[in-house]
Parts: C-alpha cells; structure tokens; sequence
C-alpha cells in the first residue's frame, strides 16, 4: 500500500484531567500539523537545522517554548541582549510564515465542559477527534484517498501513552479513514509517539 505524500505531527499543551483543574490555566490544547514530506524533507528541516547550527553550533537544541520565553537552560544565550532575543525570534517566525502547513487546533475549557455535561468525554478524545476529522477533509481534498497516513504524537508518560492509546483507537474519525479498533502501529520507546491512522477509503469523508 503505497504511503501518504503527507505527514501529521500533534502535540499539547496543559492536561485533559478533568478534576481539580489549574484556575490559571483550566483549558486543554491539541494542535495538528500537517505537511507534505518533501516540503518536511527538502525545505523545513533543512531551513531549522542551519538555525541551530547557526545559532548554538549544534543541531540538537529543542525548541521548548517555555525555555524560550524564560530564557533559561538551553536558551541562556536569549540573555546576551534584545538584538540577539530578537533576532532568534525573528528568524523562527520566519519558518512558521513560510511553511506550507495545514494546523487543525482544538481547544477545550475543561471547567465548561465539566459543568455542561454529567459524563463528558476526555478534553484529548474530543480534541482528537475535532483534530482528526479535519485533516481527514484536508486530506481527502489532497488526494491522498487509499494512501496510509502517519500521526506522530510527543511522547509521554506510560500511562498517558496508553491513555492517548485509547482515544486514538476509539476516534469515530480513524474509523472514518480505515483504522478500525486499535491504531494497526505504534512506537512509544523514542521521542515520540507514532500511530498509523490507516488508508483513506475512496469516497471517505469527514461530515455524517
């Protein structure tokens, strides 16, 4: 089976636990990003890699947001002066204007949902699936009918992992698109978490 000329990475930010939710920060975040491979391959790796090299003489800096913003461990240096913060910023929003993506982002007022409902769902399944059913249209719309998609997740904590497990396989939209039960691939030993949603069946679409 031939593979997807695309790619989808996801990752979070904040947690789907819905009891006693942080007041400060009480929602939870799932954002999809899909990019055709050879624009993965050819132009966005290359471009963040000479950033690096360029700018800590090494290619394994992990852009961590929050590093950034507090300038700390890794990213001491944004300590120099404003011209050097500015500069590096700069030159990240740079790739983001110019990569050719598709973001499908979902976020999820964990205190609202608690209150609307007596047995909501989790914030990640229903991220999930907001996620999923609308790369699902993207895809489609790409071309990409009968050809095996890849989603790769950050890794986590094992039971997280297994938590991410259930409500990637229970996703009305993998169903949608052919991976019916559980994800038919999964790797969680490195850093990340990759599942195969399965082949896009001809005539598949998103909306019931």
């Amino acid at each position: 089976m031939a593979f997807s000329d695309f790619i989808v990475f996801a990752d979070e930010s904040g947690t789907p636990v819905l009891d006693n939710p942080d007041p400060t920060f009480p929602v939870f975040v799932l954002n999809c990003v899909l990019i055709a491979k050879d624009a993965y391959a050819r132009q966005l790796v290359p471009s963040l890699q000479t950033l690096k090299f360029e700018t800590v003489g090494h290619d394994q800096l992990i852009l961590h947001e929050r590093d950034i913003r507090r300038q700390q461990n890794d990213f001491a240096f944004l300590q120099r002066g404003a011209e050097v913060r500015a500069t590096f910023l700069e030159r990240i929003n740079t790739l983001v204007e110019t990569s050719d993506v598709t973001v499908a982002a979902a976020v999820i007022h964990k205190v609202r949902l608690a209150q609307k409902y007596a047995h909501p769902w989790s914030p990640y399944e229903i991220g999930l699936q907001f996620c999923l059913e609308t790369l699902l249209d993207r895809l489609v719309a790409l071309g990409q009918t009968g050809r095996l998609v890849h989603v790769l997740f950050e890794a986590r904590g094992r039971r997280e992992a297994e938590s991410l497990n259930c409500s990637f396989a229970a996703s009305r939209a993998i169903r949608r698109i052919g991976a019916i039960g559980n994800p038919t691939s999964r790797n969680c030993s490195g850093s990340r978490s990759s599942w195969t949603s399965g082949p896009i069946p001809p005539g598949c679409s998103s909306r019931t």
